[in-house]
């Protein structure tokens, strides 16, 4: 491995940062037999994820295109902190973006409640923002926490026209 080297004045980069960085993981090992799961409904959350970087960037857009708008991953789990480590598991540790915990709702009584809620929340959401697909959505921070407010109200409506 070569040498770190300053770049315009910038203080050296440590090399044990660079091998923690750029050491590639290794592979979990394999495993074979029968796996027997038990799946039970119970409280399940809805959460907001926003990707951290530049929207417009990592959108290819022009800045003022996209403005001040974030993009968010709307979802529901009954382990929301477990689903983001799974998201952020998948981008390269270099890429230094990943997917931030913004909202976490109070618990759903079943899975089911929290999807129905989950998928008003993104139909209003691709009413004030941009559908990504699925269940990725551009839109400003007061939308989505406007549209949170509503999805997780216990007497919210989605019926509404835009």
């Amino acid at each position: 491995m070569g040498r770190a080297l300053n770049v315009y004045s910038a203080p050296p980069l440590a090399e044990e940062l660079l091998q923690q960085e750029f050491t590639p993981s290794r592979g979990i090992n394999p495993t074979f037999g029968q796996q027997v799961a038990n799946r039970t409904d119970g409280e399940h959350f809805l959460y907001a994820l926003c990707l951290e970087g530049d929207a417009a960037y990592l959108l290819r857009r022009q800045k003022y295109e996209v403005g001040d708008k974030i993009i968010v991953k709307i979802g529901y789990s009954n382990d929301p902190i477990r689903r983001a480590t799974e998201h952020n598991a998948g981008i390269p540790p270099a890429m230094k973006t990943g997917w931030k915990s913004e909202w976490v709702s109070r618990a759903f009584a079943s899975g089911q409640a929290a999807k129905d809620a989950e998928d008003g929340w993104k139909a209003h959401l691709a009413r004030v923002g941009e559908s990504l697909g699925g269940e990725f959505i551009l839109c400003s921070r007061d939308n989505l926490q406007s549209a949170f407010a509503i999805a997780t109200s216990a007497t919210a409506v989605f019926q509404l026209k835009a």
